[in-house]
């Protein structure tokens, strides 16, 4: 009799399809199993679409934050080459930098102060420690734009949970430039109003100067971890983020870094990896792995991309029925010399307010980060 034949034709196939498999070797366990514990589990190949990871699908791919970087650069820029940001004299327009190197004598001056540095000879800039990068909403990102040079490029990435560190209790002061100070609590403190509720809670986020200015926030920044904080400037009220480069995910390199449920393997050797403690724990699709080997990652193209819809614009616009804004026999209308709309008229003002919606509805998806595109570096 052959295998399986005296079974049910519905049960000789699952048997026949799911045998188990020897569990090939890994460093930690190089002689392998006989039997693989988790079967031909592999988990769902598409957990790490683009619009899963970025948490904009029906199943995000995780929990922890994705957030946004300006920059001038094609692609996430993966290393902090921070000592270049240092500011000098010219950097603080209008202030006294009011400690000369040499005194009148031409004598080296005992109370010099280098503001280019922080107590540890860490660079310091105005606006705060070079250390680290900075991430936060898009809109965030615009408000900063619209006060500086736009940048072409605008990258999302992964900052793990694990990685927050909530800040300190107490305060801190850092001495600035002309006799300034940058000084206040760690945590920010402020009055948060939930405008469903007027619920009032108090925000226990870093604040916008100590997540900046505070030397225990670098402490923290260079041990890996992320600084939230209430954002005071752009995006005024949002949370943005500082750590290092190396402490954010990219796409690419969350889909290449997973790990095979089955024998802990990365997705791809490309870049000879041998471990992140934040891997996901998935098989990826071989075509996104393709995608990542070959740089693809999502990005905004703030420039290139319209965030409003115009009345000459491409982009499809879903039209409403033009009504007129009376009957012809409203009595009331006629008393208050209401004239009836003729179909041209009712059709221009059902146009205007559809563009009015639309606009609204695509600033509000670029404001949520949907209008990004597949890109690879071009530099």
């Amino acid at each position: 009799m052959a295998e399986g034949e005296h079974l049910s034709e519905q049960t000789r196939h699952l048997w026949l399809a799911d045998k188990s498999t020897p569990l090939e070797g890994t460093a930690k366990h190089p002689q392998g199993r006989l039997f693989n514990p988790g079967g031909s589990y592999t988990g769902d190949p598409m957990r790490l679409h683009p619009s899963n990871w970025l948490k904009q699908g029906d199943t995000p791919a995780h929990s922890d934050v994705i957030s946004w970087h300006g920059s001038e650069e094609s692609a996430l820029p993966r290393e902090d080459m921070y000592e270049h940001r240092a500011s000098d004299e010219g950097d603080f327009e209008g202030s006294d930098w009011n400690n000369p190197y040499y005194d009148d004598e031409g004598e080296e001056n005992p109370d010099y102060v280098d503001y280019s540095v922080d107590s540890h000879d860490r660079p310091m800039t105005n606006y705060g420690s070079a250390v680290g990068m900075h991430f936060g909403s898009l809109k965030a990102v615009v408000d900063r734009d619209s006060k500086a040079t736009p940048r072409p490029f605008v990258h999302p990435a992964r900052i793990p949970e694990a990685t927050m560190a909530p800040p300190p209790t107490g305060g801190f002061s850092t001495d600035r430039p002309g006799g300034s100070i940058a000084s206040g609590l760690y945590r920010s403190g402020q009055t948060i109003v939930n405008q469903e509720t007027g619920e009032k809670t108090v925000d226990t986020r870093w604040g916008d100067a100590a997540a900046n200015y505070a030397e225990k926030g670098t402490d923290l920044v260079e041990q890996g971890k992320t600084l939230a904080y209430r954002n005071d400037v752009e995006a005024q009220g949002s949370t943005s983020y500082r750590t290092l480069p190396e402490t954010a995910r990219t796409w690419s390199e969350d889909v290449m870094q997973a790990r095979s449920p089955i024998n802990g393997r990365p997705a791809s050797e490309k870049y000879g990896w041998s471990g992140d403690e934040h891997a996901f724990r998935n098989k990826p699709h071989p075509a996104l792995v393709h995608l990542a080997e070959k740089g693809y990652d999502p990005v905004v193209l703030p420039k290139e991309t319209p965030r409003t819809i115009g009345m000459t614009s491409e982009e499809p616009l879903q039209m409403s029925l033009p009504f007129g804004n009376r009957n012809d026999d409203d009595k009331l209308a006629d008393a208050l010399g209401v004239q009836p709309q003729t179909y041209e008229q009712a059709a221009r003002v059902s146009l205007s307010s559809d563009v009015n919606k639309a606009s609204a509805a695509r600033q509000e998806a670029f404001d949520a980060g949907r209008l990004w595109t597949m890109r690879k570096p071009t530099s």
